[in-house]
């Protein structure tokens, strides 16, 4: 999480991380506003990311600087993404989208002097508690309107948090990912003048995953300003080419495993012997 904090922590204002005047959030505790933001962030930037490995990370910070012992349950962290104050999370997303728009000129990030705004219409998965089935009774499966570079690019295909309230944390912080992304897009163009529209989005999202771990682990921070530098560099260079005549047709690539989906809990679901989805459609396998 330091790792993500050095690296993006210029594009966030400090007040809408640090602790509250008074409230619940007002208290010094291990897992305070800015850790669980930051937390936060690095499993919607990674889509293995578990609670688990989060506080793992809080263990080894808390050992390296002698802090003392940390609970390796997840639940403190799960009850303090819970506290997450809602109201920031947006406050956060406008901040590093103005901070992206202040350093790109108007010319790169607009079309014929216009802002246009592309809203994909297919959908997102996400759990099915009852308080979903509650809060969305018509189509409480899916949650629409979320852009093909946060699916596709960030594995935003499956929303993993229960509650509503949750749900919309996560879209946030999805979001505010896909910013911070674009805002090193944007400075990547600025230092090195290459088109802000050329840029790969994905080979962003996977330059940032190699080069935040060094960055970190900088022993100076003229060392780091060098590590940052190759970084927008790197991102510099990796343009999509120019392929007018190209055709992405939405398929993959393999086939998925035959294996039956757990569309139950655990302790209810039973086995199908015949793990085979094409058997209905194909019994002559069988025969024999």
């Amino acid at each position: 999480m330091a790792h993500l904090e050095q690296l993006f922590g210029k594009f966030i204002p400090a007040w809408l991380v640090a602790p509250a005047d008074e409230g619940p959030n007002s208290r010094e505790r291990i897992y305070s506003i800015r850790r669980v933001f930051w937390g936060f962030l690095y499993q919607v930037l990674n889509p293995q990311g578990s609670c688990r490995s989060v506080v793992q990370q809080v263990q080894a910070l808390f050992d390296l600087h002698g802090l003392g012992p940390i609970d390796q349950r997840t639940g403190g962290y799960g009850t303090a993404r819970g506290r997450l104050p809602g109201d920031r999370l947006p406050r956060i997303r406008h901040a590093v989208a103005a901070h992206a728009e202040r350093i790109l000129p108007l010319a790169e990030s607009s079309w014929q002097g216009r802002n246009p705004k592309v809203i994909d219409g297919t959908t997102v998965s996400l759990p099915d508690p009852p308080k979903n089935q509650r809060a969305y009774p018509q189509s409480r499966s899916q949650k629409p309107g979320c852009g093909f570079p946060l699916k596709t690019s960030m594995g935003m295909e499956v929303l993993r948090c229960q509650s509503p309230p949750m749900v919309h944390k996560e879209l946030e912080m999805f979001f505010i990912a896909c910013n911070l992304i674009r805002a090193l897009v944007a400075e990547a163009s600025v230092c090195y003048d290459g088109p802000a529209d050329r840029i790969s989005f994905k080979g962003t999202v996977d330059a940032r995953r190699q080069y935040s771990r060094a960055i970190a682990q900088a022993r100076s921070q003229k060392k780091q300003r060098q590590l940052v530098a190759a970084l927008l560099r790197v991102i510099a260079l990796n343009q999509v080419p120019d392929r007018p005549a190209r055709s992405e047709p939405r398929a993959v690539k393999r086939r998925p495993k035959p294996d039956p989906l757990l569309n139950q809990p655990r302790r209810k679901f039973k086995e199908i012997p015949h793990r085979n989805r094409y058997w209905k459609n194909n019994p002559r396998k069988t025969r024999g």
